[in-house]
């Protein structure tokens, strides 16, 4: 401080980072120190002014000081994730031809999937007990649970996973559900009646169905699509299926759109995706 009439004033601030992966996970820390240039302010009326300025200063120098770290460089240019999935070995899923043919054996062949953290929704793929969800789903394992519309409980195995894709492929030991077909088609029709099958509140809401239709297609990458739909659809709907009234799976609930006068706008992954992401084999 000068006089009464002003001054100048500099900040020093450490600032703890986290960069995170898609899924929240924190995948690297940092710790910047860093000090702003010196600002200049003329009475109290001005001082408010001065104050963030210099902590506006401080925070971009600690932020360039972070996107400089090597590491951080390092995880900006990662590509191990998209080689790791595009070396996926072919995994054939097995059925003995006895398909989900309605809504109500849809219902039947839907899944619960807990965690100690939650849970999500999921369905059926093979007779032996392969169950599909999103990969958001199960990223925390602790707990992790598959229950059934019988309310009868396994503990899963997880057989491979896509974070890139948001897609998970699961393993119980049971013979007693029946599969879904899956619709490989890529040419997916706007305006057609859908279903989506899950639970989106508590378990006690488990196998809930409700009705839309599908609102339109829409680009996320150059190569990945998203069905958008109106249907009702929930957070505890992720990883359930999207079904036709035949009970054939055309795609995978996967997000929601939420906000102050939002409603109606919910995504889900194509089916095809099983098969060119996953590299599963539908025999």
């Amino acid at each position: 401080h000068y006089t009464r009439f002003g001054g100048m004033m500099y900040v020093e601030i450490d600032v703890d980072w986290d960069v995170l992966d898609y899924y929240d996970e924190t995948i690297h820390s940092l710790s910047t120190s860093t000090t702003s240039g010196q600002f200049a302010y003329f009475g109290d009326d001005d001082k408010s002014d001065a104050i963030n300025e210099s902590l506006r200063d401080a925070l971009e120098i600690g932020l360039i000081e972070f996107m400089e770290d090597e590491k951080v460089q390092e995880l900006l240019m990662d590509r191990d994730e998209e080689k790791r999935e595009n070396e996926f070995e072919p995994i054939a899923i097995k059925s003995n031809g006895d398909y989900v043919s309605d809504l109500t054996e849809a219902i039947q062949s839907s899944v619960t999937i807990k965690t100690e953290k939650g849970h999500g929704s999921g369905f059926v793929i093979s007779s032996d007990g392969y169950i599909i969800t999103n990969y958001h789903v199960v990223t925390d394992t602790a707990g992790l649970k598959v229950v059934a519309n019988n309310k009868k409980e396994y503990t899963p195995k997880i057989e491979r996973v896509s974070k890139i894709h948001d897609l998970a492929l699961l393993k119980i030991d049971s013979e007693e559900l029946k599969p879904f077909r899956i619709n490989l088609d890529k040419d997916i029709k706007i305006a057609t009646d859908i279903y989506a099958v899950g639970t989106p509140g508590g378990e006690d809401l488990s196998q809930t169905i409700s009705r839309g239709i599908i609102s339109g297609i829409r680009n996320r990458e150059p190569e990945t699509k998203l069905i958008q739909t109106d249907a009702s659809i929930n957070s505890g709907n992720s990883g359930g299926a999207i079904v036709d009234k035949n009970g054939v799976v055309i795609g995978v609930v996967s997000s929601k759109l939420f906000g102050f006068g939002v409603e109606g706008v919910a995504f889900g992954i194509p089916a095809y995706e099983l098969s060119d992401r996953l590299k599963l084999s539908f025999e």
